[in-house]
């Protein structure tokens, strides 16, 4: 199993959001950068992929309903791709 950290601490847009999922979950050179993309990408991964969350409350804070789309595309993932899991980490202090 691939374990992905994502830290969304230093995400300030919607551009830097959607670099980092690309980058960290190495999803197909076909990904368009929005939320329809990511939902057909993600559905794609056929390996077996911890994916952990930390910092999700700067997601909010700095994208507000976007960043909380995207969180609940990543949830929803979980109930429709057996290969792809979910862990929320505490940030620590």
């Amino acid at each position: 199993m691939k374990k992905i950290r994502l830290d969304f601490k230093d995400i300030t847009s919607n551009v830097a959001l959607h670099n980092l999922l690309k980058d960290k979950l190495d999803l197909a050179s076909e990904y368009a950068s929005n939320l329809d993309s990511l939902w057909d990408c993600l559905l794609e991964i056929d390996n077996y992929m911890l994916v952990e969350l930390i910092n999700i409350n700067y997601l909010y804070q700095n994208l507000g309903s976007y960043g909380a789309k995207v969180l609940g595309i990543l949830d929803d993932m979980t109930q429709e791709n057996p290969c792809f899991w979910l862990k929320l980490l505490q940030e620590r202090l």
